[in-house]
């Protein structure tokens, strides 16, 4: 899958998305000239502060690859390991090139079967949640990411996670398709302590309609394959 846009927040927001999900990427940089052009490969990334980049914009939902972060590069051109500035990706040739650099293009690889990309799965978590979070109050705002992962690994990931063992039976008793989307979803405060009211479970091999949502668990409901359930519990995890 190839990513190339204009708008750089858009791509810094791919590629957080992917490298989340533990995919490495290529991604391609160019100076503001257009006279020098250079691909890096992506593989991981960190943190450097979690509350600089929460502004809100008028909308409702903030993707936490808003976050000031840095990634984690193998490039041809400096030591293994390096870092690049998810806002300034040519930082490491100012030296050399003294302008701005933005990211031009990045390049996924993926799975045959993986039919639901990035793009098509955030606007249906976006949209679904739209219509689904209504005890959030109205001007409060949804945090969330996105990644993608194998249904194996994540049923494996419940074993550590502190969930209620209804939810835990529900969803490692149960078929997955192979690969899914999972939102996590919560409010500002949850998310800086790195914990979530609920989370979105997608089908990657499906569509890009509500019928791909194959799970959904927020505060005591619970929707599973489009069938509505009543817990009593307030979900929350690390």
């Amino acid at each position: 899958m190839i990513y190339h846009d204009n708008k750089d927040k858009e791509l810094h927001t791919i590629l957080y998305s992917y490298i989340e999900s533990g995919i490495s990427v290529i991604v391609g940089i160019e100076n503001k000239s257009g006279t020098f052009r250079h691909a890096i490969v992506c593989i991981g990334h960190h943190i450097n502060d979690q509350k600089s980049n929460f502004k809100e914009d008028g909308s409702q939902f903030f993707d936490v690859s808003n976050w000031d972060r840095k990634f984690t590069i193998m490039d041809d051109n400096q030591p293994p390991y390096n870092f690049m500035s998810a806002h300034d990706p040519g930082s490491n040739y100012k030296a050399k090139h003294k302008e701005p650099f933005n990211l031009r293009y990045i390049l996924v690889p993926l799975h045959k079967n993986k039919y639901l990309e990035y793009r098509l799965a955030n606007k249906l978590a976006k949209a679904y949640l739209f219509q689904n979070l209504r005890l959030f109050q109205d001007k409060e705002i949804i945090v969330f990411r996105l990644f993608l992962i194998s249904s194996r690994s994540f049923k494996q990931s419940f074993f550590t996670r502190k969930l209620p063992q209804e939810v835990q039976k529900l969803i490692t008793r149960n078929s997955f398709p192979r690969f899914v989307w999972i939102c996590e979803f919560g409010r500002n405060d949850g998310f800086l302590n790195e914990k979530i009211s609920g989370f979105l479970i997608i089908d990657a091999t499906g569509n890009e309609s509500f019928d791909s949502v194959l799970f959904f668990i927020f505060d005591s409901i619970v929707k599973w394959k489009h069938s509505v359930y009543s817990v009593n519990f307030y979900f929350s995890c690390k």
